[in-house]
Order: structure tokens, then C-alpha cells, then sequence
């Protein structure tokens, strides 16, 4: 069949990381788009392209029948799935083939098979793939998996028999859990895939995520291409991955990558894929799952073996056999993903939605950045929060790690909370520059505080208020006039309140040279203050630069009606123009809103209802993530 058009059946970052490589082959590249995608990046990359219908994802990028009459219409010959919505789906692989159009990846079997942990655990054991202690029957019910958790042992994990993403998991450290976490991971399992199918596995605490990637051609070879170590994990999903694993063991790899063949040998597999593993602290290696499709964190290993796996997938997918032995597979250098989240790390890693006021991703040598957002575009609740993957590459872990920090330090998102700043700090953390790290690291309630309980900056502030003292652009009013003229600023900055007051000063190196006070608002008090001197060099359009009590350094800056997005090495936020009066408890209305735009899923009170303070009311549904909103006091449900 000869192959001209090729249809991205996805959005963001991935669709257009996938069209670069269609084009690059010379073939055209279609995709789809919802409405709220209508001028998205990865519509205006592509040859042509059709809308599918609303928002709503179910209505959209996972309507099947709207997939296949655009790829109908548009005449392609193939379809690329991306990853996440339908990639995974049997039944999408089934329909492709009936209407005659290539789907490229894996057969429908192979994406069945290993999109159940309980079949294809049973399918790994069968292959002697190493596989966690466990059980994975038919037999569901909870007499039989208790008297299972009995036999293997605390701690052990609950698991959804479907799906993924840390949903339908839970750890049971007391056989007194037990029965409450087969509850509810039956219920997030059956409400998130449909399936209320379980297993349980051994908890293997302290062992390490890696995975390794593989690719088999339709004529029955299967190479690997090392591992990634993805074990720095929040909630179970994967914040920061690399390869090599930073464990540096040649002859583990060798074990690992013979297995992953051997998996996927064992069902036939054709395309792309990743085998997943969990390594102990004694070096044993057990099989976690397959990923039928190309991972997140692909850009690490094409940046270290040199080879472009989206071009590989669709060579497979029209019958070429690979061009690589096992024998030719290298490992040069060191690659470091970390992934850009439209999130607040402050406030539980809420979710964020808004307008992109500014985007500028990094660049320069060493460093990679796959997105899929540009200035002006709305970032809504409807889809995944990843916003972009940015990549360091180096001659070793050292230098992918100094890459990498740097270009999250050139990277400017203005309109949207991110968690670029968090990032920064974790990657500057000796566990992570000496590779000391395992899946349990990030789940340390400590050591995240840590993270987020920095020393109050006040350098953001003190620009914001340089920006708007020299008057060089339209900026919302923040204070009452009189105070502005004699130098008085009043903001927000990271939840908290302050007064700054600019005083003009001669200096011999700058003629704009300032002394500036701060203080917590309302106080007023000077003798509390602290002080700041400050020379303005330039100010331009979208950039001020400063020394700051003889620091100097330049910040890119972003009005908006709330305030003024700075960003420079260690902050992209937003210092925000303070009200007028902060509510208080004694002012509330009692009302209940939500912290950002979503779908309301569950309705947990009752009109009339008396609530206690903690007590969940309503559960939303956000960027894939379920979201429950809490009484913030006790009281009783009136509307």
C-alpha cells in the first residue's frame, strides 16, 4: 500500500513533535483538533486538518467514529495514535485495519493483551519473564484477594487489573486497610477504565522504575535500545527521567534488554514499545507492565542512541524491516527529561488554567524542548496538564544535568502557573546530582516541603516594582494614587501581603539609584522594614535589568490585570496587585468555589446536610485528575 498521508490522531506537545518527523520524510501530515484546539500549534503545523467535534474529550479525541470519518475526508493512508487517548485502545487499532488504513503501532492483540496487568503478568510468567510476586485470577472477589494478601504478605500493593497513571493503586502496610483499599481501588479502577478488575502485587519498597525501550519489525526481529531509569516519581507519576540509568550497570541492562525481547516476542509485538521494570536494592528485576505505544520520555533515548523512534515507527508500520542489528545499538552521552506541568506546587499541585500571556522555550547547545503551546493560547481544564518536555543532552549525567538546569532557566510561561521553579530546586538536590534516588524518594512529606518551603524572595517583588514605577507600559492601577506618588507599592507575592516603598538616592554608578523598604502589610513600621538598594540600568519593553544590593541581573517581565508575571533564574510567577482589604473569616459568604475550571463528577452532600470542616462536598474532575472540594469550616448545606 502506498503511504502519502498520515493522519495524528492527538494534540499538543506530541502531535507536533510527530508531524516534524512525517514531514521530514516527505509524506503529508493531517491531524484533528477540538474545538478548543481550533488554534493550537499542532493545527497550524500541519498539511491540513479537521475538527472533531467539542471539548470534551469523550466527544473529541476519543470519538472513534469522528477520527475515522476525518481520516476518511482527508484521504490518509495512516494513522498515528500519539500516546494516551486512543493509543492504547484495541478497538481503535480494529477499526483502522477494517477500513483499510495502516495503524501505526502494535497489532490489536499485543494492545489488548498487555493493557491488562492481570493478563499480561500471566502472559510474562508463562514467557519466564521475571514478574513481582502476586495474584492476578479471575476470581474477584474480596474473601479470595484477602485470603491472596494473606498468603504474600505486608506491605502490599492494590493495583487496577487496567489503566495506569497511579489511579486504582494503593499501598496496604495493616491487614486492617486492606479491605478499604480493595474498595476503593475497585471503585476509582471501574469509574477511570471502566474495568473493576484488581491484582496484587508484593510492595517492593526503595526499588528503582526502569524501563527499556523496544522496537520489532513486522518480518520477526526485536532489538532493544537501552534503559531509561524513571524511578523520581510523585503519586506515580514520573517527574524527572533519564538514560542511561544513573546506576551504571552494563550487565543489568544486558539482562533487562533480553528480557524485554522476550516479552515482547512472547506476544508478538510489532512497533515501538517499552517494557517496564522494577529493580530492588539487591539488583533483581521484575516486570512491571508494556507500554504499547511511544512514552513520554522517548527524547532521552533518541538523544543518547542517535535514533528517531517516531521515524522507526512508521517505517515498521509500512513494512520495512529495521535497520539495526542488536550489535549496532550504542548509548552515547546522557539525556535528562523533565516534564513542564500547568501546576501549582504550593497548593497540592493543583491544576492551572489560563491564557499563555508569554512562552519562550530554551535553546542552545545540549538542550532539547518539545512542546506545544505558543503566547496567546488558553490553557483549559479538558486535557492532560503537561505543557511541554524539556531536555538535557551532555557528553555525561554531569553535563545533561548542568544543560538541563539551564534551560529550565531561560524558560519563560507567563498567564499560567507551572512548575518550572520546582523543578529547579528539586534538580539542584545532592540526591538527585549524585543519582541517589529510588520510586519512594519524592513520596517523603519532608523532603517535598523542603522543596517547597523556600526562604521568602523578594527579588520578583522588587522588579514588579521597578516595572511599574518607570511607567514604561500600561499596568492595571495597584494603589491608591497618593501612595504611588511617594513611592508606595502594595502586593501579593507567594500568599503574602507586603508594603514597598521606593525612595530615589544619587549614586556614582547608576543615576537611577534606589533604596527600597519592605515590609509585611498593614505594618507599617520602618524599624521592621528590609532593605533593599537598587540600581536601574534599562528597562525595555519586556525586559528590566537590575543589581540588587549589587546583584546584578536581568528579569523578563509580563503586565496582566492581576499584576506582573516576573521570571528570571530561580522564579517564574506572578507578584500580584494587592487589594484594597483581604477577606477574613468573619466576612466570608460561605460560598464554595472551585480552585479551577472543570466537570463536576460527584454531588457527596445533600441540601439541609450538616458538614464538618475537611469534609469533602463535591468532586471535580480536572486534567485528568479528580479533584475533591472540602467545607472550609463546619456549617450546613443550604443551595
Amino acid at each position: 500500500m502506498l503511504v502519502e498521508k498520515i493522519l495524528v490522531a492527538n494534540r499538543g506537545e506530541i502531535a507536533c513533535r510527530i508531524i516534524r518527523t512525517i514531514q521530514s520524510l516527505g509524506y503529508r501530515a493531517l491531524t484533528v483538533f477540538s474545538e478548543a484546539d481550533t488554534d493550537a500549534p499542532h493545527v497550524q503545523m500541519a498539511d491540513e486538518a479537521m475538527c472533531i467535534g467539542p471539548a470534551i474529550a469523550a466527544q473529541s479525541y476519543l470519538n472513534i467514529d469522528a477520527i475515522m470519518s476525518a481520516a476518511t475526508q482527508l484521504q490518509a493512508d495512516a494513522i498515528h495514535p500519539g500516546y494516551g487517548f486512543l493509543s492504547e485502545n484495541p478497538l481503535f487499532a480494529k477499526r483502522c485495519a477494517k477500513e483499510q488504513i495502516i495503524f501505526i503501532g502494535p497489532p490489536p492483540a499485543a494492545i489488548a493483551l498487555m493493557g491488562s496487568k492481570s493478563k499480561s503478568k500471566q502472559a510474562m510468567l508463562a514467557a519466564q519473564v521475571p514478574c513481582i510476586p502476586g495474584y492476578q485470577g479471575d476470581d474477584q472477589t474480596d474473601e479470595l484477594l484477602m485470603q491472596h494478601a494473606d498468603e504474600l504478605g505486608l506491605p502490599l500493593m492494590v493495583k487496577a487489573a487496567a489503566g495506569g497513571g497511579g489511579r486504582g493503586m494503593r499501598q496496604v502496610r495493616e491487614r486492617d486497610q486492606l479491605h478499604a483499599a480493595l474498595q476503593t481501588a475497585r471503585q476509582e479502577a471501574a469509574a477511570g477504565f471502566g474495568n473493576p478488575e484488581l491484582i496484587l502485587e508484593r510492595l517492593i519498597e526503595c526499588g528503582r522504575h526502569v524501563e527499556i525501550q523496544i522496537l520489532a519489525d513486522q518480518f520477526g526481529h526485536c532489538i532493544h535500545l537501552g534503559e531509561r531509569d524513571c524511578s523520581l516519581q510523585r503519586r506515580h507519576q514520573k517527574v524527572i527521567e533519564e538514560a542511561p540509568s544513573p546506576m551504571k550497570r552494563a550487565a543489568l541492562r544486558e539482562q533487562m534488554g533480553a528480557a524485554a525481547v522476550q516479552a515482547a516476542l512472547a506476544c508478538n509485538y510489532v512497533g515501538a514499545g517499552t517494557v517496564e521494570f522494577l529493580v530492588d536494592d539487591q539488583l533483581n528485576f521484575y516486570f512491571l507492565e508494556m507500554n504499547t505505544r511511544i512514552q513520554v520520555e522517548h527524547p532521552v533515548t533518541e538523544l543518547v542512541t542517535g535514533i528517531d523512534l517516531v521515524e522507526q515507527q512508521i517505517r515498521i508500520a509500512v513494512k520495512e524491516p529495521l535497520r539495526f542489528k542488536q550489535s549496532d545499538i550504542a548509548l552515547t552521552g546522557h539525556a535528562i527529561e523533565a516534564r513542564l506541568y500547568a501546576e501549582d506546587p504550593t497548593d497540592n499541585y493543583l491544576p492551572q488554567t489560563g491564557t499563555v500571556l508569554d512562552w519562550r522555550a530554551p535553546q542552545g547547545i545540549g538542550i532539547r524542548c518539545d512542546s506545544g503551546i505558543v503566547s496567546g493560547q488558553k490553557i483549559g481544564s479538558h486535557y492532560d496538564a503537561m505543557l511541554a518536555k524539556v531536555i538535557g543532552y551532555g557528553e555525561n549525567r554531569e553535563r545533561a544535568l548542568r544543560h538541563l538546569l539551564q534551560a529550565l532557566r531561560s524558560t519563560t510561561i507567563a498567564g499560567v502557573r507551572t512548575n518550572r521553579d520546582f523543578l529547579i530546586r528539586l534538580l539542584q538536590q545532592d540526591f538527585v546530582r549524585e543519582g541517589q534516588f529510588d520510586t519512594s524518594t519524592l513520596q517523603a512529606g519532608a523532603l517535598l516541603s523542603d522543596l517547597l518551603d523556600q526562604d521568602l524572595d523578594f527579588e520578583p517583588m522588587l522588579a514588579a516594582t521597578l516595572v511599574s514605577a518607570s511607567n514604561i507600559t500600561a499596568i492595571h492601577p495597584t494603589t491608591d494614587p497618593a501612595l504611588r506618588s511617594i513611592g508606595c507599592f502594595d502586593w501579593l507575592w507567594q500568599d503574602q501581603r507586603f508594603t514597598l516603598e521606593l525612595v530615589p538616592t544619587a549614586s556614582r554608578l547608576c543615576e537611577q539609584h534606589f533604596n527600597a523598604h519592605v515590609y509585611p502589610s498593614p505594618n507599617t513600621d520602618s524599624a521592621q522594614a528590609i532593605k533593599f538598594t537598587i540600581d536601574l540600568w534599562q528597562c525595555n519593553p519586556d525586559t528590566i535589568d537590575l543589581s540588587i544590593n549589587g546583584r546584578r541581573c536581568l528579569h523578563r517581565y509580563t503586565p496582566s490585570l492581576e499584576g506582573i508575571w516576573i521570571a528570571n533564574e530561580q522564579h517564574c510567577d506572578l507578584v500580584r496587585f494587592a487589594p484594597a482589604s483581604q477577606p477574613t473569616q468573619s466576612t466570608m459568604t460561605g460560598e464554595l468555589r472551585a480552585p479551577m475550571d472543570g466537570k463536576v463528577t460527584k454531588i457527596a452532600v445533600k441540601i439541609g446536610e450538616q458538614v464538618s470542616q475537611g469534609q469533602t462536598l463535591v468532586l471535580i474532575d480536572a486534567m485528568k485528575i479528580e479533584h475533591p472540594l472540602k467545607a472550609p469550616f463546619d456549617g450546613i448545606v443550604n443551595s
